[in-house]
């Protein structure tokens, strides 16, 4: 397993291993942030992903975006946890590196860098690493 995740990493950065810009590249970028979103539990998402206006599929999903911010914390009312996906690059069609900043308004914030795999459909976190904190 951990010798696939090295392959997929490597495999992300390689010419012509992303989707091609297409309509339905945009969707599988769009979909991949739609299931992943969730499972990094943050209260809400900037539409924009990694540069493609996913809003309607955050909006069909039920995914609160920017601009429709809630309470994250009773000891920092208005206080946010706030995905902006930067990156999502395909290795093959199950297989994606996808790279996001997560920030708590301006107290805190992080960068990951993810390995996401579809499963029965949906798309899952298979591995996930840190890669800056502030």
């Amino acid at each position: 397993m951990l010798v696939r995740l090295a392959v997929l990493g490597a495999l992300a950065f390689l010419p012509g291993c992303t989707t091609p810009g297409s309509a339905g590249a945009v969707a599988a970028e769009c979909q991949v942030a739609v299931d992943l979103s969730p499972q990094i539990q943050a209260d809400n998402v900037n539409g924009a992903v990694a540069g493609k206006d996913c809003k309607a599929a955050f909006k069909a999903a039920g995914i609160a975006m920017l601009g429709l911010k809630k309470p994250a914390d009773k000891d920092a009312p208005g206080l946010t946890h706030e995905i902006q996906f930067k990156t999502i690059v395909f290795s093959d069609a199950d297989h994606a590196k996808v790279t996001l900043d997560y920030a708590c308004n301006v107290w805190c914030g992080h960068g990951e860098e993810i390995i996401a795999e579809r499963k029965n459909g949906r798309w899952m976190i298979a591995s996930r690493k840190q890669t800056w904190i502030s």
